[in-house]
């Protein structure tokens, strides 16, 4: 049916026919919603624990009278799987026939996953991973990565010269004091939740003041610019922080200019002031903006995507861009100095 014809049917028949097409969806979301939950999808999300990639030594190969280990505790909750790189010290001999398993274990014996390799099927440098179901309480168990082999084993496993891994300990690793070795583990729902609480603490105040400080501009601007009748509200929103985005660092650089600077007591005070006079204009206006479902409907994706952001730079120490440090840098000087940046000093004797 066309907008036209649509527009042109009695009000009582328009809305059942919105209704219809709510309840068409809402049934299609919970359809699609208990499939997930019959099929295991999406599934458990997967990241690198821990990562040694360097390799300099081969270990001495285990035999009938001798057993390389590996003892480690896991870094993070959920360890899933440990990949190690495989040295064939007899690659080309077809009578090669004897085998070498590979043993994860804990500290009470209980083995998660096992696997055999046949010396003369397995390449040289083949990367073998062991997988094995989630362990939940992994970062406060001690795991063993144990290497047997029979009579003519002729695999053994890449190690590293330097301890990398202090709190490890390999026994039975020649002159290798590290094991060249990767570990990932499963994202699990409680480790999100720890993960997100831990970081909420950390920086949740400062999410709250990024918040308030970004939009005040463009939020004045708004309340005493023409009303925007025909934009829609989440669109006046974006506009807010767009324009508070973008008059910040014009503010900074005029203070600066004039000889001024700002201090917190100063730069708080401009907050509270400014958003009072923005919450007296909306009620002057009789805004109707917060009360939209659309605006709610799109503050609760937000969260989820913000949330998901969080959780994918959780060990990161700067964000992943290229500038993210210099950025960083940057902000402390103008936090320090309360003016708008002119050197990199006292942090790097650089200036212009």
């Amino acid at each position: 049916m066309s907008v036209s014809r649509f527009s042109q049917l009695p009000l009582s028949i328009q809305q059942r026919l919105s209704d219809g097409k709510l309840l068409y969806a809402a049934v299609g979301a919970i359809s699609v919603l208990i499939w997930s939950a019959i099929a295991g999808w999406p599934g458990d999300m997967t990241a690198v624990s821990y990562e040694q990639e360097k390799l300099d030594v081969v270990m001495q190969t285990p035999g009938p009278d001798s057993t390389a280990e590996f003892r480690f505790q896991p870094l993070h909750d959920g360890l899933s799987s440990v990949e190690v790189i495989i040295v064939n010290t007899k690659p080309d001999d077809p009578e090669a026939i004897a085998t070498a398993t590979l043993t994860l274990s804990d500290e009470f014996g209980q083995v998660f996953a096992s696997r055999r390799l046949a010396t003369n099927a397995t390449r040289h440098n083949e990367s073998v991973r062991l997988n094995f179901q989630p362990l939940s309480d992994s970062s406060q168990t001690t795991i063993y990565l144990s290497m047997s082999g029979g009579a003519g084993n002729g695999l053994s496993l890449w190690g590293y010269s330097a301890d990398v891994w202090p709190e490890a300990q390999l026994i039975n690793g020649g002159e290798a004091k590290s094991l060249r070795m990767t570990t990932r583990y499963a994202f699990q729902w409680s480790t999100a939740l720890s993960e997100l609480s831990s970081m909420l603490g950390r920086f949740g105040l400062t999410m709250v003041t990024l918040l308030l400080y970004l939009p005040l501009p463009g939020a004045l601007i708004l309340s005493f610019g023409p009303k925007l009748s025909e934009v829609g509200p989440n669109a006046r929103i974006a506009l807010g922080f767009a324009l508070g985005a973008a008059v910040w660092p014009l503010i900074w650089m005029w203070i600066t200019v004039v000889g001024l600077s700002f201090s917190a007591v100063l730069l708080w005070g401009l907050v509270a002031v400014g958003w009072i006079v923005v919450i007296v204009q909306q009620v002057r206006k009789k805004s109707t903006i917060w009360r939209s479902l659309e605006v709610w409907l799109m503050v609760i994706f937000l969260l989820f995507i913000f949330t998901l952001r969080l959780l994918a730079v959780r060990d990161q120490a700067f964000l992943p861009w290229v500038d993210s440090s210099r950025h960083a840098l940057i902000t402390a000087i103008m936090r320090d100095s309360g003016q708008f940046l002119t050197t990199y000093e006292p942090y790097l004797p650089v200036s212009w």
